[in-house]
């Protein structure tokens, strides 16, 4: 059973063949996965992060190299800009995307740029970035409870309740 979530969790939804989705939709498939990829890395392994980090929680980890944070940063960036336009491109995500899906992702997008012209010290004052990337991140924390974008936290609570009730969890333990 555990071993069986375990997979589950970690292993089929990134696996593409498992659910044809390079054959549907692979920009979808590829640029949410490089956009996640950069957006955790950013978040979790650039030493200004860690920094934050290590004053909210009291202890730090090791980091990546700036370049590294940079080019994937750079990569979320893009995938990001290709997930955009792909929404307009493919009807039915066309069809599913209303104000709030552009919002969540205006409001993802704007903190990812705002930082990386901050760290590379490109096309603005870097006062003027910090302050603008500080605005971003305070409007994505405000969006982030009441938008969908508050997946990435109830997205292992929800694997497991799918996993107790296709493993048959759900209907033993209400008996």
């Amino acid at each position: 059973m555990v071993e069986s979530f375990l997979r589950g969790l970690i292993v089929w939804p990134y696996i593409p063949q498992m659910k044809g989705v390079v054959k549907r939709n692979g920009v979808t498939y590829l640029a949410g996965g490089l956009f996640h990829l950069g957006l955790l890395v950013v978040i979790f392994l650039s030493r200004a992060h860690v920094l934050v980090w290590k004053e909210l929680l009291g202890f730090e980890w090791p980091t990546l190299s700036p370049d590294a944070v940079q080019w994937l940063a750079g990569g979320a960036l893009v995938a990001m800009v290709a997930l955009f336009i792909n929404r307009f491109i493919h009807p039915e995500l066309r069809l599913l995307s209303g104000p709030a899906e552009w919002l969540n992702w205006l409001s993802v997008f704007l903190p990812m740029v705002t930082g990386f012209v901050m760290a590379r010290r490109i096309w603005l004052p870097y006062t003027l970035a910090f302050s603008l990337h500080m605005l971003t991140v305070d409007f994505l924390l405000v969006w982030l409870p009441l938008s969908r974008l508050s997946h990435f936290l109830f997205y292992f609570f929800a694997r497991a309740i799918h996993g107790a009730e296709f493993g048959g969890l759900a209907t033993r333990s209400s008996r």
